[in-house]
């Protein structure tokens, strides 16, 4: 889209991604308590000015968002970056697949693991069973999913 759209995103975003968790935990829906959503807006000046971003575009954004995460849950790596926030635990977070993320659940397992998270095998729902994953559309246990 264009410059005008991506500042009105930007000046709305926390709200639209604070509601959004907001009524999902309200619903009782697929957020523990405590829990959050997560927003990525890539910025358009990275020359295409297209709806839809490639999905080479796409995955890169999804790595570099978890990635910055991943930094912030494994403190050690990066020394001053949120060391001692969390006073001796561990910061633990779960990615579940949304809009235009669930063909990287498997790329966030395998970021994890790179990196050197304990808890990688858990860090995404919706992976392939290659990485842990539980297809739950074969025992049942939710419709054919996201993809």
């Amino acid at each position: 889209r264009d410059y005008s759209t991506y500042e009105h995103n930007v000046a709305t975003l926390f709200d639209e991604c604070y509601n959004l968790a907001f009524t999902q935990q309200m619903k009782n829906k697929d957020i523990p308590e405590g829990g959050s959503k997560g927003v990525i807006l890539p910025d358009p000046s990275n020359g295409t000015q297209n709806s839809e971003q490639s999905p080479a575009m796409q995955k890169s954004c999804f790595a570099k968002y978890l990635n910055s995460l991943l930094d912030c849950m494994l403190p050690e790596q990066q020394p001053g970056i949120f060391s001692g926030h969390m006073a001796g635990r561990k910061e633990i977070l779960f990615f579940g697949p949304d809009e235009n993320t669930a063909n990287f659940m498997d790329l966030g397992a395998e970021l994890g693991k790179v990196r050197g998270y304990p808890y990688w095998k858990a860090l995404t729902t919706g992976k392939s069973v290659k990485f842990g994953g539980v297809p739950h559309d074969i025992y049942g246990m939710t419709t054919a999913s996201v993809h």
